[in-house]
């Protein structure tokens, strides 16, 4: 019976991997084909300061929702069919993050000049750009909150459909903005590319009018907020952490080393983002739900192992190809302009691995909302990736920041089988 049992959870994995693959292709080759249009009219010094914004970008947009998303996605699974629990739920949720959203825009307008300095190396004629920027949190936060609710729905199709249709009409924006605007427009598109996300859910009324059915002032609830709270935490540690430590880094290299090179670590991160979306997105829609509904830590186990058997295989072939290839695909998704950043794949490529397989552990801090634990690790995660970073670029140039960030993975990785080590190694309960 367990032999059957673990071959429908298996089955069920590959299942949601495979139509996860598709949604993941198409979101690779949009990608691709935004950073050959980023690449061929801004170069690696715009590169670079796209990436410094993006960062910006997505760390404020995980403040401005609280860090809500994991903890959505937690308890709308467990309530199921429970749809007094499940509105005040999203009543809680929404309407705090529609509050936080508002004055963390208006915030952002009010210090524009201010942070486009610190962004843009100094530059404040980018500054209308953060503006546009705080407009618009709002939207994107209740975006983000309407993306949690159709997963913790276990909506999958109709979710990876949305985010295909998004990316698509994210990328349109953003060829024709760099196409007209250069550098310019490739800034506005970071934060515009993201509205379009609300113009395909309109287009999917069906499906977000029972979630907006639940809004309710009277349903309020100060026991969710409480609930959420736990995983607010949790998730603003590394939405504020480590986007800010990204932006640190690659002024210390633009400083350091120059514009350039901190454009070659960009394009790194842009190569490794979108082959590590089909992890990511995989861990979020399987691995978060069912850890969540594990009553043991023998289900947690044999997820784990699980993973490790049906897809970490595939994913360290493909990381083989993508090294052997990186030349080849360097001259595809960017240009001849991007080929000394071939020097970062190996030590890049490996610590992609090792980080996968310690997210597949990492999950469960959020699962079981294990915060104290979940704090300290990050904490440790960040400021060993900035001190061994910093470290060895001051050694080996710009091919540091990746030596760092494989070595930083490693102690990561250790640091969870010890912390673990009683149902992964031990198999105790």
């Amino acid at each position: 019976m367990r032999r059957l049992l673990n071959f429908f959870d298996r089955t069920l994995l590959l299942r949601i991997a495979s139509i996860n693959s598709l949604s993941v292709v198409i979101r690779m080759l949009v990608g691709f084909l935004t950073s050959k249009v980023l690449a061929y009219y801004v170069g690696p010094s715009g590169l670079a300061m796209v990436g410094n914004l993006r960062d910006f970008f997505n760390g404020l947009r995980s403040f401005s929702t609280l860090g809500f998303y994991n903890g959505i996605v937690r308890y709308l699974a467990e309530n199921k069919e429970k749809s007094q629990e499940n509105t005040k739920l999203i009543s809680t949720s929404f309407l705090s993050v529609i509050v936080i959203s508002v004055l963390l825009g208006i915030v952002l307008s009010f210090y524009s000049s201010d942070l486009a300095a610190y962004l843009f190396s100094g530059n404040t004629v980018f500054s209308y750009v953060l503006i546009i920027f705080g407009v618009t949190l709002p939207l994107l936060s209740l975006n983000t909150l309407f993306m949690a609710s159709l997963n913790g729905r276990s909506e999958f199709k109709k979710l990876l459909q949305i985010q295909i249709a998004g990316q698509i009409l994210a990328a349109t924006i953003t060829i024709v903005l760099i196409w007209n605007y250069l550098l310019k427009g490739a800034l506005i598109a970071v934060v515009l590319s993201e509205v379009a996300l609300l113009f395909i859910l309109l287009f999917y009324r069906p499906i977000i009018k029972p979630i907006l059915s639940q809004l309710s002032k009277k349903s309020f609830c100060k026991t969710y907020l409480l609930k959420l709270g736990g995983y607010s935490i949790m998730a603003l540690v590394s939405a504020i952490l480590l986007p800010l430590v990204y932006i640190i880094i690659r002024n210390y290299i633009i400083s350091n080393l120059g514009s350039a090179e901190a454009g070659y670590w960009e394009g790194m991160n842009r190569l490794s983002r979108y082959y590590l979306m089909f992890i990511s997105t995989l861990l979020t829609l399987y691995i978060l739900p069912k850890f969540s509904g594990a009553e043991d830590s023998l289900v947690f186990r044999k997820e784990v192992f699980n993973f490790y058997k049906s897809i970490l295989p595939w994913f360290g072939i493909g990381l083989i190809v993508i090294y052997f290839l990186r030349e080849q695909i360097i001259k595809l998704v960017f240009t001849e302009e991007f080929l000394p950043m071939k020097n970062l794949f190996l030590f890049q490529l490996l610590g992609d691995l090792v980080k996968v397989m310690a997210l597949v552990i990492s999950y469960q801090f959020l699962a079981k909302k294990m915060i104290f634990s979940y704090v300290i690790t990050e904490l440790i995660s960040v400021g060993l990736f900035y001190l061994l970073s910093t470290y060895f670029i001051r050694i080996y140039g710009i091919q540091g920041v990746v030596i760092g960030y494989f070595l930083n993975y490693c102690f990561y990785f250790l640091i969870l089988l010890y912390m673990f080590r009683k149902p992964l190694i031990l198999k105790q309960v």
